[in-house]
């Protein structure tokens, strides 16, 4: 039986946000995501306080800096870093997702995991 690809771009956002926030290890420890306030569709990744468990929602007094944003197409999320562009698109190059000149292009469900993956390079050196 053929499963039905998900390529709902809120739904891809709700699988990513929930992945960033979900990771605990290396980078992830301190990543964590936020929600529009006036529903323009962009989460942030940011960087927070290592005090507060990065699966809540963070609040500005945590937030040590952004580092990337979530924009929500109709079929497609982009993650455009707002650091180390360089590194996180070649990393998307090497994990085999669309890419921009600026966006890691996740078009589909089963590209979750590899766009998160990315991400990683937001916070290295």
């Amino acid at each position: 039986m053929v499963q039905e690809r998900i390529t709902d771009g809120n739904r891809i956002a709700e699988l990513l946000i929930a992945e960033v926030r979900g990771r605990q290890t290396g980078s992830f420890e301190t990543l964590s995501t936020t929600s529009p306030a006036d529903k323009n569709k962009i989460h942030t990744i940011c960087v927070i306080d290592e005090e507060l468990d990065s699966r809540r929602e963070p609040n500005t007094e945590v937030i040590k800096s952004e580092i990337a944003e979530i924009i929500i197409k109709e079929n497609s999320v982009h993650i455009v870093p707002k650091q180390n562009k360089q590194a996180v698109l070649r990393k998307a190059k090497n994990q085999g997702l669309d890419r921009s000149e600026d966006a890691v292009i996740v078009t589909q469900a089963a590209e979750v995991k590899r766009g998160v993956d990315t991400i990683s390079a937001l916070t290295d050196e």
